[in-house]
């Protein structure tokens, strides 16, 4: 990290802060080639081992571009990455491309290849004559690209959820305790350890830990340490043994977390946890959790995660763990102990110290060695921490024994911390400053360049190394109540300016909930809101929402210089409320500032007021803020690209003279607001009207004469007639499509995703023999280019042909597998096929629960052609089971839904069988 001169710089100059992880990507990239560059220099060397899901690397996921030349450049860069050998940092990246989802305009993941992979890198200009492109275009698609590759890189780092494991050290004076615990640990029980502060519990913990694993570290260990603001709720813990299993192998909860990032429930996740330990009985995990009484009431306030992550561990304790013992540290008792199962930390005797002293590399004679244990054992009353700063001390050339002879009373932390620092060297003190900021273990890669000062500090032991065995991220940290002393000992303007680039550091690694919690401190919050509102989804699906919302809910009330940093404060609180379930902290949060009209942020507002009504079962009111909402997006859209390309029009004519230009850029925003226009129409359930405005954009289309134009509105057209069952007019359209998107050179949009649309009309049609061919079709493609959205869509659709053709296992192993892809968007879609083959088993107790399931997920997303053919299903899983008036009411919800998008086919055909 920085000097302290850096630092106090740092404190007098706040400039706005930029995205360090995408700044540290796109120097990554620069230097993908370079492998010495990127263990030198890029922050991400250290934290690629950190995450859960790594890429199958042997899949075949070869992206193209449809112009030959660089088609076959693509191959020879694929051949030559894939057999190169790499380093970790060239492993990430390669991986993290391959999961560059593609799009319909562009193969995002084609041009990052051909710009940074290529060797010899290709100048820019030349690539762009290559791909006939117009420059700004060009660099539009690459920013694009690199936004997609940096979420997949937190995909893959998920560097929130380190896990973390203290190093083991001999133990003075502990032999009896440690084998007592570890007897006790080895039935399977819960045991707590209890003592003072600077008693030794964590050191004591992490030599049961390693005992635990064993010489062969064949048995593994879970630790969790409890830190306010951060990992002290139940989310957070429920994510970290998510990851743990995951690492196992046992994937159950990690799964359900990627399917459920925003609703988790303990006592599912529970569950889970509890089946995974069943799967590890031959080699039980220990779960070890320290400085848990930090979750227990104070005498002013209960805090509400707390209460939720006590309860939790409760319920873990006297859940069935299969051998998995359970280790509880902390100054007090987290909960009722087993007999035998509580042991408490007590000081060290004269003969623990002077065993200490005999340990040391101090050169004294037994009257000298005498001499010092008296004063030590005097003035620190045993305090195992005390002593170890009193040999440190010592070590410095402190003559603390004199100095300790003249007090009439027991040393404080303070007081030996404040020593310490007399006999550092001024580098030795920047280090420990800045290590001490971090409340959690921190990235020792920040003191690459201080490798000797950071060695002489943990050869003194006031810093120590994350367990190598143990943790994928090269780590470092103090023991909290040392780190807590020298916090304290900090001026105020030196913190504020650490906690300000510790939040930078973290930034670059991809660690933004942490980030923005040491911006706060540093008092700057404006960039931690804006920090953590930039990767909110990537966090939130890493379990941080709960910790979000304590890093957050305090600034309601401080004052921000720009309002509409407030505006994004009161969206991330709103957002992070509902999903806490706290619809009346987030109305009052929402009604606390006045939103400007027709404005993107006002549009979210409304949103979000109208999920929370609804919670509250105000539905009028909700129905409101819906239609607020839509008028809001209906004003917004079009005054963007529609506007600028109506200004370049006017400066092209009357500037310019150029008709034909201004001509080119109007039709141009003609189409895109008929096909605004229409999908406003189709959204509303108006069919006919979106009919008719995307005949109008086609009639612009073709005027123009643009292959993408043409394509968009094809496209359109295409989907609008599938959803009004007229296969006859959709087939057309999609072939259209496919030719126009093929003619500038998108061949995702125009191979694939024309079979998917295809076979998906084919289905809705009931024409479900003549839906296989083009979903297999479909399937194949999208797998060759290891994409794993389009696979699942493919995936769900063929399942659904499947089991209506009696191919009821072929449709089985589909639908699972598509789930096994962890695609939101296609969940539902696949549990109503297994539902459906569930009912044609006669298995209609499982069949509903993968109805239920199906309907929960559409209505949380809104996602109406889901939850249509969901509640279509249950219906005749109901009629099928005998249970006819649920069936009467699942018909009704499913007339009243397809009546809401508009699609009469479906309502008669319903009305005929109810």
């Amino acid at each position: 990290m920085n000097s302290a001169k850096s630092r106090s710089a740092a404190t007098n100059k706040r400039e706005a802060v930029q995205d360090g992880f995408m700044t540290t990507l796109r120097q990554a990239l620069e230097h993908v080639g370079d492998a010495d560059w990127l263990k030198t220099h890029s922050p991400l060397e250290s934290v690629l081992a950190a995450g859960g899901d790594r890429p199958n690397p042997s899949a075949a996921a070869l992206p193209n571009i449809g112009i030959k030349k660089l088609d076959d450049r693509l191959h020879l860069i694929w051949q030559e990455w894939e057999a190169r050998p790499k380093t970790h940092m060239q492993t990430l990246l390669w991986l993290a491309v391959r999961q560059v989802p593609a799009d319909k305009d562009f193969s995002h993941a084609a041009l990052l290849l051909l710009t940074y992979f290529d060797d010899p890198r290709p100048k820019q200009g030349q690539l762009i004559g290559e791909l006939a492109l117009g420059k700004s275009t060009f660099y539009r698609h690459l920013d694009a690209a690199v936004q997609k590759l940096e979420k997949a890189l937190i995909a893959q780092l998920r560097v929130s959820l380190q896990l973390e494991m203290p190093t083991a050290r001999p133990l003075i004076g502990r032999d009896d305790l440690l084998q007592a615990c570890f007897a006790q640990l080895q039935q399977g029980g819960v045991v707590s350890v209890v003592g003072a502060s600077g008693l030794g519990k964590t050191a004591l913990g992490a030599q049961l830990a390693e005992l635990w694993r064993g010489p062969q570290h064949n048995q593994q260990v879970f630790w969790h340490t409890i830190r306010l603001q951060l990992t002290d709720n139940v989310q957070h813990v429920i994510h970290a043994l998510a990851l743990f299993f995951h690492q196992q192998g046992l994937s159950d909860l990690w799964l359900y977390l990627a399917a459920n990032p925003r609703q988790v429930s303990p006592a599912q996740a529970l569950a889970i946890i509890r089946k995974s330990l069943e799967e590890l009985s031959q080699a039980p995990p220990l779960l070890c959790f320290d400085e848990v009484d930090l979750l227990l009431p104070n005498e002013l306030d209960e805090n509400e995660n707390h209460i939720g992550l006590r309860a939790f561990l409760e319920d873990l304790a006297e859940s069935p763990r299969h051998g998995s013992p359970l280790l509880l540290m902390g100054q007090r008792l987290l909960m009722e102990p087993h007999r035998d199962r509580l042991f408490t930390l007590n000081r060290f005797g004269p003969d623990d110290v002077k065993a200490l002293f005999q340990q040391t590399q101090l050169d004294l004679n037994d009257a000298a060695l005498d001499a010092v244990c008296d004063a030590a054992m005097k003035h620190t009353r045993g305090n195992p921490l005390l002593l170890h700063l009193f040999i440190t001390l010592l070590r410095v050339g402190d003559s603390a024994s004199t100095s300790l002879a003249q007090l009439s009373a027991p040393s404080s932390l303070d007081w030996f911390v404040a020593r310490l620092r007399r006999h550092l060297a001024p580098k030795e003190q920047d280090v420990l400053d800045e290590i001490c900021i971090f409340d959690a273990p921190a990235p020792e890669d920040l003191w690459r360049k201080q490798g000797k000062v950071l060695d002489r500090l943990i050869d003194l032991q006031l810093v120590e190394r994350q367990s190598k065995e143990a943790v994928a991220v090269p780590a470092i940290a103090m023991l909290p109540a040392l780190r807590a002393a020298f916090y304290r000992q900090l001026p105020a303007e030196v913190r504020d300016a650490l906690h300000v680039l510790t939040a930078q550091s973290l930034v670059e690694r991809g660690m933004f909930t942490h980030a923005a919690h040491h911006f706060v401190l540093g008092h700057q919050p404006e960039h931690a809101i804006w920090v953590w509102y930039a990767h909110r989804e990537e966090e939130i699906k890493q379990g941080q929402a709960l910790t979000a919302l304590r890093i957050f809910e305090p600034l309601r009330f401080v004052s921000m210089m720009h309002e509409r940093d407030r505006r994004v404060l009161v969206l991330t609180l709103s957002n992070l409320y509902y999903l806490s379930g706290k619809q009346e902290s987030g109305l009052e949060a929402l009604d606390s500032i006045s939103w400007p009209a027709h404005q993107p942020s006002s549009a979210r507002a409304h949103e979000l007021r109208g999920r929370f009504l609804a919670m509250r079962g105000d539905m009028d009111r909700a129905l409101a803020e819906y239609r607020a909402n839509l008028e809001t997006i209906s004003a917004i859209k079009p005054t963007k690209p529609v506007t600028l390309r109506a200004e370049l029009a006017r400066r092209l004519l009357f500037h310019l003279s150029d008709t034909s230009a201004a001509r080119r850029e109007a039709l141009i925003a003609q189409t895109e607001v008929e096909i605004l226009l229409g999908d406003i129409e189709d959204y509303d359930g108006q069919l006919e009207l979106a009919h008719q405005h995307f005949a109008h954009a086609l009639h612009a289309a073709t005027e123009l004469d643009d292959a993408f134009c043409l394509a968009t509105v094809y496209e359109a057209m295409g989907c609008l007639e599938i959803k009004r069952r007229n296969l006859s007019a959709a087939l057309p359209c999609l072939e259209q499509a496919s030719k126009y998107h093929r003619a500038y050179g998108n061949q995702v949009a125009g191979v694939g995703l024309p079979k998917i649309l295809t076979g998906y009309g084919y289905n809705l049609a009931r024409r479900y023999d003549e839906a296989v061919k083009p979903l297999q079709e479909a399937l194949a493609f999208f797998q060759d280019l290891d994409q794993p959205y389009f696979s699942s869509s493919a995936e769900g659709y063929l399942a659904e042909a499947y089991a209506h053709l009696d191919r009821l296992q072929e449709a089985e192993d589909l639908a699972w597998r598509a789930l096994a892809r962890e695609e939101p968007r296609w969940r539902g879609q696949s549990l109503s096929v297994l539902a459906h083959i569930r009912r044609q088993q006669q298995r209609f107790e499982e069949a509903e629960p993968f109805c239920t399931e199906a309907i929960r997920l559409a209505e949380t997303t809104q996602d109406l052609e889901t939850l249509a053919p969901a509640w279509q299903v249950l219906a005749e899983v109901y009629a099928d089971w005998g249970k006819h008036a649920e069936a009467r009411d699942a018909t009704e919800k499913a007339i009243g839904l397809y009546a809401q998008m508009g699609v009469q086919v479906e309502v008669e055909r319903l009305q005929r069988f109810a």
